[in-house]
């Protein structure tokens, strides 16, 4: 009836109350209802006039009642059994699409929350992992890890800069690539039967440098278990201990270096006091020259030891005040006026009247300086010729002591000050000492804020400058 849908365009909405009407119970009771006749009808509410017969049919999902499908019609008995099948199917159709829409939301809220978790945990793994990388790197120690066939399948930067090979070419590579060739095969045997045996191995090895040098390391390789106990591979921990076996061995020779120099002059003092009990009585003067000899040349070699351990521990502050180095130069060349007149040496002397104020130790810098010249004297054959000069650069003083002596190896150049080192010259000259006099020269002027400089040639000679800061008022 067009009039009466007509009508229905002009209603506006209206609030049905459930609990009078014929939807409310629908809703109720959850099954369809007809009313043929509204205008007997207990249940019916009245939203257009023109309503002589009204049906309505739930929509259920999971036996509840989500909706009510409603007919109205102005003809009376319009409704019939087959009308309320249909709506029924209709509403069962509508319901089973509701419900895959709820389920289709629900899935898109479960794939949300889903995935916010799954990049919260990403990010936290990233998290972890950046974490670890950062560990990783920062360390001081190579670490390796390498699967259960002992490919590396990861190196950190200490091992990059240990090795000298690049990230890329460990990973992939065998562990083999580090070797020496020098390790005996039954260490490597050892090793893996040990950490195939699920336990911890420890030793030094020594691996050798992509530019072909060796280096000494203190490794240790543990496996690697996943949650079931099944083997991932092996992670092995290295440090390059080089420094410390070299300390070893210069201690060694060190100790070596002091029982021979300390044997010679002890031996000698037993000597010569046995010839001043038994000799003849004509050569007890020089007897005597030949005892307080030997133990000055003890009294040295104690003294050099006592300033490098007292220089090592601190317990030698430097008593500093302004100095014009000019006298300290002058008495150190003095000292040694007597084995340059005997050996037959040259002295070339070019120190100035006066020199610009140093923050100094006059003890300390004398130290120093007889260190050095001593070296020129010893290392310089007879009849050779010394530069002793002074002078001034900028805002620093400048010692000079130039020798025509035998000269120090480019390859001995970087030892030339480690403590106990003692390099072929010493060999050559035949010259008597410990290796502590150019240790114990720079740890001083160091602390004095300078620096030395060498310059070096074998069989021309050596140049030892020697620089100081001036004082700034």
């Amino acid at each position: 009836d067009e009039n009466y849908y007509s009508a229905y365009g002009k209603i506006e909405a209206t609030r049905v109350p459930l609990e009078k009407s014929l939807l409310g119970h629908v809703v109720r009771t959850g099954k369809p209802y007809v009313a043929n006749d509204v205008r007997s009808d207990p249940y019916y509410f009245e939203v257009n006039p023109q309503t002589l017969s009204e049906m309505a049919v739930p929509i259920l999902l999971d036996g509840k009642v989500i909706g009510v499908i409603n007919a109205e019609s102005p003809k009376l008995n319009q409704y019939s059994d087959g009308d309320v099948a249909f709506l029924s199917t209709l509403a069962g159709q509508i319901a089973t699409a509701m419900h895959r829409v709820q389920l289709y939301e629900e899935i898109q809220q479960y794939a949300a929350s889903l995935s916010a978790m799954v990049q919260k945990r990403t990010e936290e793994l990233q998290e972890e992992r950046d974490r670890l990388e950062a560990i990783l790197r920062s360390a001081g120690e190579g670490i390796l890890f390498t699967d259960p066939n002992g490919i590396i399948v990861y190196a950190n930067q200490a091992l990059v800069q240990q090795s000298g090979f690049t990230e890329e070419e460990l990973i992939g590579s065998s562990p083999n690539l580090l070797g020496s060739g020098t390790m005996s095969p039954a260490v490597f045997e050892e090793m893996w039967t040990t950490i195939r045996a699920g336990k911890r191995w420890h030793g030094e090895l020594v691996n050798r440098h992509k530019d072909g040098k060796l280096y000494d390391v203190s490794l240790t390789i543990s496996p690697l278990y996943d949650e079931e106990d099944q083997l991932r591979g092996f992670v092995s921990v290295q440090s390059d201990i080089t420094k410390l076996k070299e300390v070893e061995r210069l201690k060694s020779e060190f100790v070596s270096n002091v029982s021979h120099e300390l044997r010679t002059p002890l031996t000698n003092i037993k000597t010569y006091i046995t010839l001043l009990q038994k000799g003849k009585p004509e050569k007890r003067e020089r007897y005597f020259e030949v005892l307080d000899l030997e133990t000055g040349r003890l009294t040295h070699l104690i003294q050099d030891l006592l300033d490098l351990s007292r220089l090592e521990t601190g317990m030698t502050e430097a008593d500093l005040a302004l100095h014009d180095l000019t006298h300290v130069l002058r008495q150190s060349l003095d000292s040694f006026s007597r084995q340059i007149q005997f050996t037959q040496k040259t002295i070339i002397n070019q120190i100035p009247d006066k020199l610009p104020l140093v923050w100094s130790d006059e003890a300390q810098i004398q130290t120093v300086l007889s260190n050095i010249l001593g070296n020129a004297l010893a290392y310089t054959p007879t009849g050779g010729t010394i530069l002793y000069a002074a002078g001034v650069e900028d805002d620093q003083v400048w010692i000079k002591i130039a020798d025509n002596g035998f000269g120090i190896a480019r390859a001995e150049m970087s030892r030339l000050f480690d403590r106990f080192f003692r390099g072929k010259a010493a060999e050559r000259s035949r010259t008597p000492g410990t290796g502590l006099g150019l240790a114990i020269a720079k740890e001083i002027i160091v602390r004095h804020r300078g620096s030395i400089e060498v310059d070096s040639e074998i069989d021309r000679g050596t140049i030892f400058t020697i620089w100081l800061p001036i004082s700034q008022g």
